[in-house]
């Protein structure tokens, strides 16, 4: 690659992340139900100077053991929001975003891939994700997990690279300490242990020479992985006063039915119109570039498209770390049916030749139009108004919030659970919400079915139930359309002291204040 093509291959680089870094900001602050809680949970840290183990927040569940396992990303984020605000913590959420697919781009350059076609996945890859794109911890485990990639395949490209297994071992003790998410790491470094076993097996039984000190190496990768495990348990054992306890989450969430069933990240592959064509496109992609390779097709990248493929047929949760994982995959192998095509190239006539040039020329100009238009269509005709540096005004009540903190209201406030996180955060501990984004870590599914739900649904109970927790407010916005607006607006116990064109507010004329 002579200096021109370095530097349009920087330049493009650089204009892939910065597709990527507009492609991530998205105004899902606070509208991703769980930014605010946790903001407010990185301020409890911050004030306190401690973890905090306990929910602070609700009035029904106040006190409780809270299962904070993101603590880290949690002071994080409340000390980018202190300093930037809104816009601060969407434009950090974008940075690691882009820092993320940063380090896969830049291990495949590395491997001297077609840039195009790296660019190209990229791109797609993260159009596939946009929809995970949230001020949530899950970014800083996309960061985490793309540098764990990064150094899997370093060591895999050369196992005298003690540095890179070293920096797998602290990596993954990192991560325990900042998501849960470590689990798919684990798991991640643990399937490409086997794939080594198994490589070494199948040399065996094929009376192919083994590479020099296989068993050696085999030896060690195994006692780093396991050591892995042992120390970030430790870790976490000592420094969360929830002990280790909340690595299990994930483990929790793929056992709960309940959640499943009425929590869409939980569901099966589930996303709008546009999102799902984009991952079939994708995923057709990925299964035919493995199809036109299958005898080259290591045990590794077999193992990791097979259960990380089937991961996200169960949980839409995991769909970041499906693209992370395979989109080395993806590339590898459309980069070797490309060799193929490229190596008769060298007895084709001048000409030929030249049309590949204007070919991949064209191939340029073409990844770039489609980016721009995408960003555009993002830009200027996104119908959910989702792209920006602010508030998703669908759901955010800006106007009811100002009212309340106008007022000065104080006390116990129920609301649907998507306002849940945003309360949290402006009128802490002025107000104290019922219910918020904290499933499974806090709430259980039988307070959500007989509690929660049956207020909700306006059920004959929901007074008393109200009355139960000393609920002084009730805030419901115009967009959800919950059976309790009505009922309460025909009580006599309730009074409307706000209704405005965003959201309605009741105050308990009949309890106490």
């Amino acid at each position: 690659m002579d200096t021109q093509e370095k530097k349009t291959v920087a330049l493009f680089f650089i204009f892939t992340l910065s597709f990527i870094f507009l492609l991530a900001i998205r105004k899902e602050f606070c509208s991703a139900t769980d930014s605010g809680f946790l903001i407010s949970a990185g301020r409890e840290i911050w004030n306190q100077g401690k973890i905090i183990d306990r929910d602070y927040f609700s009035c029904t569940f106040g006190g409780h053991p809270w299962l904070l396992d993101r603590w880290a990303p949690c002071l994080f984020y409340y000390l980018v929001y202190q300093w930037g605000g809104i816009a601060g913590a969407i434009l950090a959420k974008a940075a690691l975003i882009a820092a993320g697919f940063f380090l896969i781009g830049m291990m495949l350059l590395r491997e001297r891939r077609e840039p195009l076609l790296v660019f190209s996945a990229l791109a797609l890859g993260a159009l596939v994700t946009w929809d995970r794109f949230d001020v949530r911890p899950q970014v800083v485990s996309m960061l985490v997990f793309a540098g764990q990639i990064y150094l899997t395949q370093v060591y895999a490209a050369d196992r005298k690279n003690r540095l890179a297994l070293l920096g797998l071992f602290f990596l993954l003790v990192l991560w325990a300490n900042l998501h849960s998410e470590w689990v798919y790491g684990e798991i991640y470094f643990g399937l490409f242990c086997l794939a080594e076993a198994a490589e070494a097996a199948r040399q065996r039984l094929g009376k192919i020479p083994p590479a020099a000190n296989r068993p050696r190496e085999l030896v060690i990768i195994f006692s780093v992985y396991f050591l892995s495990i042992f120390f970030s348990v430790l870790t976490v054992d000592l420094i969360n006063p929830s002990g280790w306890r909340v690595l299990t989450l994930p483990f929790l969430m793929g056992q709960n039915q309940y959640w499943h069933r009425i929590i869409i990240e939980f569901k099966t592959i589930y996303a709008p119109p546009f999102t799902g064509i984009i991952l079939l496109v994708y995923a057709g992609l990925l299964g035919l570039g493995l199809a036109l390779n299958w005898k080259k097709v290591s045990i590794r990248e077999i193992l990791f498209a097979l259960f990380f493929a089937l991961l996200l047929l169960k949980f839409r949760r995991t769909l970041h770390v499906f693209v992370l994982v395979t989109l080395p995959i993806l590339v590898r192998q459309w980069d070797s049916f490309l060799v193929k095509i490229r190596a008769g190239r060298k007895n084709r006539p001048a000409g030929l030749r030249r049309s590949a040039a204007f070919a991949r020329a064209g191939g340029w100009m073409g990844l770039t139009l489609v980016m721009v238009l995408i960003l555009c269509l993002l830009i200027f005709k996104d119908p959910a108004g989702r792209f920006g540096l602010g508030f998703h005004q669908r759901l955010y009540p800006a106007r009811a919030f100002d009212f309340i903190r106008d007022q000065g209201l104080h006390g116990n406030i129920f609301s649907q659970v998507d306002l849940g996180g945003a309360l949290i955060l402006f009128f802490y501990p002025q107000l104290k919400v019922f219910i918020d984004g904290r499933f499974l870590d806090l709430y259980d599914d039988r307070f959500f079915r007989k509690v929660y739900l049956h207020i909700a649904a306006g059920m004959p109970d929901w007074e008393s139930l109200l009355n139960e927790y000393n609920v002084d407010y009730v805030l419901i916005d115009r967009w959800t359309a919950l059976p309790l607006r009505d009922r309460i607006r025909q009580s006599r116990n309730w009074t409307a002291i706000y209704d405005g064109e965003d959201a309605v507010i009741f105050r308990n004329s009949a309890g106490k204040r």
